[in-house]
């Protein structure tokens, strides 16, 4: 190859072939040159490869990471700097590996043919070097070196989540505090009972008076069903302010309705709030997290009593 300056300052590219032309005694006479302008192949050349080298700039610094990966067994093909990052693998480590490999093994089979099927999972669990993660994925067709691929675009949402997740307790906190004069009244029934038989039964001991066989098993069957009840209370506040992890499962939305009703009835009826429910039963099951729904519920019952006192306070001002 040849480059020319010419006069006006440009290149020219030129591929030179040269052949001795030689006589029958084998004496070389003259040379035969052909000459190939190739400056256009050779601008083509260096288009594809800024191309090339932008490419890869913008693949290797974009913040998620992404990984190409084989359309039928999901061989990792490449991979950016990002998912090295995020996974703790070098890209010699994941390239040649199958994509499966960050899923739980007895998940992989199912998680293959979603990932055929769909281009977004949501909150995928998956297992790095350095633990556990979520991320959300979201996969586009491609092509890599004449295969049929994937494109895999996996954003990690494992501290989102956990953000998500402290918020999710903190308001179960404020909820539980929004109901604390309620779910005090409603123990102190159950106690005042309990209290006043147990001060009936002591009397009678330190007067050493004898008891009726009836009037001591209604009392037993008495105090022994208000500590149900107040045990029942104090589970239910336990179990509603727990912190667990979403898991989403077949629930009865009447059931949870139920609950958030049972949990905020007392601090509607201090307040002289009626409610009236109509539910339709047999209704079939939703998939949610029962602890999280019922807290939608409590919510929605908070802002109905709200709504109720404003309107009422409303209502004497004008009056």
């Amino acid at each position: 190859e040849e480059v020319v300056i010419n006069r006006d300052g440009t290149e020219t590219h030129w591929f030179v072939c040269t052949s001795p032309v030689r006589q029958t005694s084998d004496e070389i006479t003259a040379v035969m040159e052909i000459s190939l302008d190739i400056t256009e192949s050779k601008r083509l050349e260096k288009e594809i490869r800024k191309s090339e080298n932008k490419y890869q700039s913008i693949f290797n610094n974009i913040p998620n990471a992404v990984f190409v990966v084989d359309a039928a067994t999901l061989e990792i093909l490449d991979c950016n700097e990002s998912a090295s990052a995020h996974y703790g693998y070098d890209r010699n480590e994941l390239v040649g590996q199958a994509f499966l490999r960050f899923f739980e093994e007895d998940e992989r089979a199912g998680y293959l043919r979603r990932l055929k099927r769909n281009n977004v999972l949501s909150q995928v669990r998956q297992s790095t070097s350095r633990g556990q993660i979520f991320v959300n994925i979201h996969t586009s067709p491609s092509e890599y070196s004449g295969r049929d691929a994937l494109l895999v675009v996996a954003s990690d949402i494992t501290q989102r989540l956990i953000a998500e997740q402290q918020l999710i307790q903190a308001s179960k906190m404020a909820t539980l505090g929004e109901m604390s004069a309620g779910v005090a009244h409603e123990l102190n029934q159950p106690l005042s009972v309990i209290k006043t038989a147990s001060s009936f039964l002591l009397k009678k001991v330190r007067r050493s008076e004898s008891i009726a066989p009836e009037i001591l098993r209604t009392m037993a069957e008495e105090m022994d069903h208000y500590v149900d009840r107040a045990a029942k209370i104090i589970n239910h506040l336990r179990e509603f302010g727990r912190k667990a992890e979403v898991t989403k499962e077949p629930v009865q939305v009447n059931e949870a309705l139920r609950k958030a009703h049972e949990m905020f009835e007392q601090q509607l009826k201090l307040r002289e709030i009626q409610v009236i429910k109509q539910l339709q039963e047999d209704l079939p099951p939703v998939l949610a997290d029962s602890n999280r729904l019922e807290q939608v519920f409590i919510n929605l019952l908070i802002n109905a009593r709200d709504a109720i006192e404003e309107k009422d306070e409303r209502a004497d001002s004008r009056d």
